[in-house]
């Protein structure tokens, strides 16, 4: 009984890694003008830069979608306020076994109950 939260995380922030891959590019201006300058002017105008980008953010969700997804699991108390209960047993288990272990307390309760009155009549 209790709740169990999973969070998963991908690789992290899709806009920054297009920024760091579209930065990347800039820092090879002729790689970058080979790849992009359509009209080949030695620039790139703002229909070149667009489908630059277009294609880092295409990269980068093929990247993010390779990526394994790391899985975060939390077992904790239940936000309802219901009882936090971790065993290893179904239901039923649990029942009969806190079931047996009330009669025992019983049991040995009542019968230190008898030991005490037996004491109090026998030793006074």
């Amino acid at each position: 009984m209790g709740e169990l939260r999973s969070h998963s995380e991908t690789g992290g922030d899709v806009t920054a890694a297009v920024a760091a891959k579209l930065h990347e590019w800039k820092s090879d201006q002729r790689s970058l003008l080979a790849r992009f300058d359509a009209d080949h002017d030695g620039r790139l105008d703002t229909a070149e830069w667009d489908a630059a980008r277009q294609l880092a953010v295409r990269e980068v969700q093929a990247e993010a979608l390779s990526a394994p997804i790391s899985r975060v699991s939390v077992i904790s108390e239940p936000t309802n306020g219901e009882p936090f209960l971790i065993a290893p047993l179904t239901d039923a288990q649990l029942e009969r076994r806190e079931r047996s272990f009330a009669a025992l307390d019983f049991v040995l309760g009542l019968l230190g109950v008898i030991v005490c009155g037996w004491a109090l009549v026998h030793i006074a």
